[in-house]
């Protein structure tokens, strides 16, 4: 799979909009799937696309496997914990998706900045309950 070297270029098969689409998709899977075969494919396929961004040469492309850890961590700390399944469902291996697709070569920036959150939230979410027991499951997977 072959990334659109700018903004314009129409010679891809995906386009820019079509990339962030299909983060936006499976991410979305990862997060609704109950079947634990279907979240570790679609885990299995986002980490794929993960790495393709992180390797690549273009900032733009990057960024987003970042911007998806984020929104992971957002879904840890806002959404409504009731509907989130036994071993917090598809965060996990959202999460560890988008770590293992980081580059070895690379100071792990992603890593890192997934163990301070887990951690930080581990600890001070006292009042959050739910959370600390996400971020305890995550860190679990991660090690």
């Amino acid at each position: 799979m072959e990334l659109p070297d700018d903004e314009h270029d129409d010679s891809k098969f995906l386009k820019d909009q079509d990339v962030r689409e299909l983060c936006e998709s499976i991410l979305t899977m990862l997060f609704e799937f109950k079947h634990r075969g279907a979240v570790e494919k679609a885990a299995e396929s986002f980490s794929v696309l993960c790495n393709k961004l992180l390797s690549s040469n273009q900032s733009r492309y990057q960024h987003i496997p970042k911007e998806m850890l984020e929104k992971a961590f957002d879904r840890i700390t806002k959404e409504n914990h009731s509907t989130i399944l036994r071993r917090s469902a598809g965060i996990p291996p959202t999460i560890i998706s988008i770590l293992r697709a980081e580059p070895l070569s690379n100071e792990p920036i992603l890593l890192n900045r997934s163990i301070e959150f887990l951690l930080d939230l581990a600890k001070n979410s006292s009042d959050q309950e739910d959370s600390k027991i996400h971020a305890l499951n995550i860190l679990r997977f991660i090690f």
